[in-house]
């Protein structure tokens, strides 16, 4: 781990009406990473990103970020912070431009600078054909490239990032996660996702919630082999009840989704023993293998009974 800038110590959130949001988080985020944090809705993760931004405080507990105490002056964190949250509401009256400047602006940028800033990261996040454009006449990926370049305005040295991509279509959340893997130069970022490729592709670390807390943590790599089994066998089959065959669920736990059944495999002798009785029982079409996905290893995790107590 490289220079750890996010220390998070014993974070505990409860609101008013007795909701536990988070309860004992200790996290630490190296600088220059990508930091994903992953769980269902109502884990927490949002709660816990409004805490490290200084926007709301906590219980109990101790969050400093490049050695600011945040509960203490949430207001120092802001300075050294760009942050867009799900809730984030641009000026849909001004352009692409005009936006990226007003908060420039309100940033302190004299007049030349914020002019400079704002067209360099109109630049940056290729908006130069919609610099003119009012925001409410762009498209959602345009919308949320021209948030991106707003967040960075200032150079901050933290991005926290709720869901950035929700709602994109595929070729826009790539440019997205393009611009995002750009951005590790300039600033560490924080992001809250419910979309696994995305956290396995971006994030170089990972914390996985459920319940106020964090269950697992670590890369992408890592959080895969936390998984119980270590194959998972797919196959078509005309026979739509051979998942209910006794002998089949001795060789894992078994997932089917319409004409296709997924086992999920402990073990080389299993997979072994598994492919002879498909072969014996022929009712089996379109055999594939494959290793168990980030997906796979959350399912398993937030799906545990009795792991938080």
């Amino acid at each position: 781990m490289g220079e750890v800038v996010v220390k998070i110590k014993r974070l505990y959130k409860q609101y008013k009406n007795g909701v536990e949001a988070n309860r004992g988080i200790d996290l630490e985020i190296s600088k220059g990473s990508i930091f994903g944090i992953l769980g269902p809705n109502g884990a927490g993760k949002t709660t816990l990103v409004s805490q490290i931004s200084g926007l709301l405080l906590p219980t109990s507990g101790s969050i400093e970020v490049f050695g600011i105490d945040v509960v203490k002056y949430p207001e120092k964190m802001r300075e050294i912070m760009g942050m867009v949250l799900q809730e984030t509401q641009l000026l849909s009256h001004l352009t692409v431009y005009e936006h990226i400047y007003y908060f420039a602006r309100l940033r302190g940028l004299a007049r030349t600078l914020a002019d400079k800033g704002a067209l360099q990261l109109v630049k940056e996040f290729d908006l130069e054909e919609y610099k003119s454009t009012r925001i409410d006449y762009l498209s959602m990926g345009l919308a949320r490239r021209t948030g991106l370049a707003t967040a960075l305005v200032g150079d901050p040295a933290v991005l926290i990032l709720d869901e950035p991509t929700t709602g994109l279509d595929p070729i826009s959340r790539r440019s997205v996660w393009k611009k995002l893997l750009g951005l590790k130069q300039k600033a560490t970022i924080l992001l809250t996702t419910h979309n696994m490729e995305e956290a396995d592709y971006l994030c170089d670390a990972l914390a996985i919630m459920d319940q106020g807390r964090i269950i697992a943590q670590g890369s992408p790599m890592a959080l895969k082999q936390i998984s119980s089994f270590k194959f998972v066998l797919s196959f078509m089959t005309k026979d739509t009840n051979v998942h209910n065959e006794r002998k089949l669920k001795d060789y894992g736990r078994i997932e089917v989704e319409a004409d296709r059944i997924h086992v999920f495999v402990k073990d080389d002798t299993d997979l072994d023993r598994l492919m002879d009785f498909l072969k014996n029982k022929e009712a089996a079409i379109e055999i594939s293998i494959r290793k168990p996905t980030l997906e796979d290893a959350f399912i398993e995790l937030t799906n545990r009974k009795g792991r938080l107590e």
